[in-house]
């Protein structure tokens, strides 16, 4: 049993995109696809639920390559679940920080389970990701809560500072707390984490008012 199904993208990289995304989810021996330009013909080999699982996972690829785009964009829905499958990254990372880099990125964001709601271009995921993943694996290196590191991570990523930097705007801020813990400094949020975000873009449209005035 076979089923073909077949798509157009705006041009040839955004179709190379989605065969990496979608041969990274599924087992290559089993499809068949052909490019040609901005169309793509796949092809799926199997029995009835291998052929509706593979098909469920182009639409997923699909919808992530045609989520490109920013500024002025309507929001649209990504599948975190398949960046992660096709994105090398050096630690783990809580999809909540994505989010929240982002957002202080001056993109729209918002989370529902796996899904992502974003005006961000899909390149632009896939770096924040990337970047995450480093912080992330240096992080642990530091004594601090699951939400500090969250907002710590987000912050130097959207704002390609140093984590120590980060650390020491943040608690300028008044976002962080700083306690002792056998000998060590451990810190925690202050606030729950969207509050901390508030306070902090709070901050950042203050600076930015300074500056202009």
């Amino acid at each position: 049993m076979s089923k073909v199904i077949k798509y157009n993208f705006r041009n040839s990289s955004d179709a190379v995109k989605f065969l990496e995304l979608y041969l990274n989810s599924v087992k290559a021996n089993e499809v068949y696809v052909k490019v040609n330009g901005g169309k793509v013909t796949v092809k799926v080999r199997g029995d009835r639920l291998l052929s509706k699982s593979y098909v469920a996972e182009a639409k997923k690829a699909v919808g992530v390559v045609k989520s490109a785009g920013g500024g002025n964009k309507p929001l649209n829905t990504v599948d975190l679940s398949v960046l992660f499958r096709s994105i090398k990254v050096k630690s783990p990372i809580p999809a909540d920080s994505i989010r929240l880099t982002l957002i202080m990125m001056g993109y729209r964001a918002e989370l529902n389970g796996p899904k992502l709601m974003t005006n961000a271009p899909t390149d632009t995921i896939i770096d924040v990701i990337q970047r995450l993943g480093e912080a992330y694996d240096l992080l642990k290196e530091y004594n601090m809560s699951s939400g500090a590191k969250r907002l710590v991570a987000s912050y130097a990523v959207a704002k390609g500072v140093k984590l120590d930097d980060a650390i020491d705007h943040l608690k300028e801020v008044g976002v962080l707390n700083s306690v002792e813990v056998d000998g060590e400094e451990h810190l925690t949020l202050k606030t729950n984490i969207d509050e901390a975000l508030d306070l902090v873009l709070s901050n950042e449209g203050q600076r930015l008012r300074e500056n202009e005035s």
